[in-house]
């Protein structure tokens, strides 16, 4: 059985991971978007470090007026796909490359 990180995250700031908004939601106005600084905040991680994951596509964002903000629910499935590819790269040893222990000199 493979289990991933998203089975044992809480849902990311008091929202259900399967949508940003929850119209069951007892607050006034729940936050669907994230300065870059409050994403870092969140993420233990620094605003450069945001602002690069941005810039690559790794972490979505978009843009109001001049303003850069990143939507919760992408701040939880950028998560998600850490932990999955952490998963993915520990790789049993039956699975490496074949050709690894091999010399290509003559």
């Amino acid at each position: 059985m493979t289990t991933t990180i998203s089975s044992h995250l809480p849902p990311l700031f008091g929202m259900p991971e399967e949508s940003p908004f929850n119209p069951e939601d007892s607050s006034p106005d729940p936050v669907l978007l994230l300065t870059p600084e409050e994403a870092a905040r969140r993420l233990s991680i620094g605003r450069t470090t945001i602002y690069a994951l941005m810039a690559s596509g790794d972490l979505p964002s978009v843009t109001i007026g001049r303003c850069r903000r990143v939507p919760v629910s992408a701040l939880r499935s950028f998560v998600v796909r850490l932990g999955d590819e952490a998963s993915h790269d520990r790789h049993p040893w039956w699975c490496c490359d074949e050709t690894a222990g091999e010399s290509t000199a003559g």
